[in-house]
């Protein structure tokens, strides 16, 4: 009985970002880009749908902890994981393009949060090139947050 109480108060403190988001022009790293997110979440699953300047991909992650496989926008080939950390969810992934036929990961930190009013996330990004020295990788993917207001 104590273990599905406890499981219980755990459910509760989920939050649901299942809607149709459209980006907050603030962000100086993506000047007059037009972003928009349909997001379907059950309670085994998050399918997030990005469009992006009119090109869309879709992203489906498993709560379970299992490896999920999509396409960037650009079309590469990435593998992820969810996990919930408090009332944030947190996204990672591997991404792996390739350059003159030389391949360079790029790992990517995503970090959710539903603000209290329902109609706002703010996703903090962080990426990473495990394959290049570490100050250029840091010089050239600098964190960021994207904020998006609920529009349906």
């Amino acid at each position: 009985m104590v273990l599905l109480c406890a499981a219980s108060v755990v459910a509760q403190n989920v939050p649901n970002f299942s809607g149709n988001f459209s980006l907050v022009p603030d962000n100086p790293k993506k000047p007059g880009v037009v972003e928009t997110l349909e997001i379907e979440q059950t309670a085994t699953s998050i399918q997030i749908t990005k469009t992006i300047d009119g090109k869309t991909e879709v992203e489906k992650y498993m709560f379970d902890g299992s490896t999920s496989e999509s396409k960037t926008i650009t079309g590469v080939s990435q593998t992820g994981f969810v996990k919930w950390h408090g009332g944030e969810l947190w996204i990672e992934t591997i991404a792996t393009p390739s350059t003159n036929g030389r391949i360079m990961r790029l790992h990517t930190k995503q970090r959710w949060q539903l603000l209290k009013d329902s109609d706002t996330i703010k996703v903090r990004m962080e990426t990473d090139a495990p394959d290049m020295p570490a100050e250029i990788s840091s010089a050239a993917f600098q964190p960021y947050v994207d904020v998006f207001k609920r529009t349906k």
